[in-house]
């Protein structure tokens, strides 16, 4: 009974790959730690949120840039950011090479 159980507890959690899902697909443009330090900058797209980013009173202030501010500091290069203005254009702006790295509240 106990193996009964066991078995169709498991068969329940086997998933297939549904083909009319998107897929994510990896760009053309590939960019690495190299090519970041040749340009001298880590251009990262943020989410405008008290998480990700955010201007107060002048003073860029949030979770995420902060991490990647002292991550910038100690690759010796310059911290570049970008507001997403739409949030359904983040991968496409990461597939294309607009932008290094995504930090925001995101999930595929």
């Amino acid at each position: 009974m106990l193996l009964f159980l066991a078995f169709f507890s498991l068969a329940g959690c086997i998933m297939e790959k549904n083909q009319d899902e998107n897929s994510f697909e990896r760009s053309s443009k590939l960019i690495d730690l190299q090519d970041i330090l040749s340009k001298g900058k880590l251009t990262i797209l943020f989410e405008n949120s008290t998480t990700s980013y955010f201007d107060y009173k002048g003073k860029e202030m949030g979770f995420e840039y902060e991490l990647l501010k002292l991550f910038c500091e100690d690759l010796g290069v310059d911290l570049e950011v970008v507001i997403a203005k739409n949030l359904d254009s983040i991968t496409e702006m990461l597939n294309t090479g607009q932008v290094d790295i995504v930090a925001c509240n995101y999930t595929i």
